[in-house]
């Protein structure tokens, strides 16, 4: 840490995408506080609606990123499962019973009917997607899901 010329205290921090807790001890008394990182991704347009909500959806850590989202990137049985468990939602013994299973890519109409079975939401579907479901795709689904929307919101108020 230092301070600046100006009189500034300044730190660096290496931070993760997400939800960061850092303590700080202010006159003697500890301080506890939560730095987000959101993460801007080379292979997203900024031009896209969808940007600004994948870019906080992948905050929520559903995938393993580098500088680049993948948005065509296909999605797994596994990934699908693991991110609704991320979130709260339980996985039923019938979607995890053979394991080799979860490494297979969803199409789009398998994704709504276990997003549907998994958490008992209704989410709107949309004939245009169709084929395997990508990063991009999942994401948007992703955010149909009260849970989803609710961490979202206590990083970002405005939505």
């Amino acid at each position: 840490w230092m301070v600046d010329r100006t009189g500034e205290f300044r730190v660096q921090i290496p931070l993760q995408p997400g939800a960061n807790k850092i303590q700080l001890c202010v006159e003697g008394e500890k301080k506890e506080a939560v730095l987000v990182y959101l993460r801007r991704y080379s292979d997203l347009s900024k031009n896209d609606y969808f940007t600004p909500l994948l870019e906080k959806i992948s905050m929520l850590g559903f995938w393993q990123m580098s500088d680049r989202f993948e948005p065509t990137h296909p999605v797994t049985k596994g990934d699908l499962i693991a991110a609704l468990v991320k979130v709260g939602y339980s996985a039923k013994e019938d979607y995890l019973g053979n394991t080799g299973a979860l490494s297979e890519t969803l199409t789009y109409d398998e994704a709504i009917k276990m997003i549907r079975d998994l958490t008992k939401v209704s989410i709107q579907t949309s004939t245009a997607h169709q084929g395997v479901l990508t990063r991009r795709v999942a994401g948007l689904l992703l955010y149909e899901l009260p849970k989803v929307r609710e961490l979202i919101r206590r990083y970002y108020p405005e939505g």
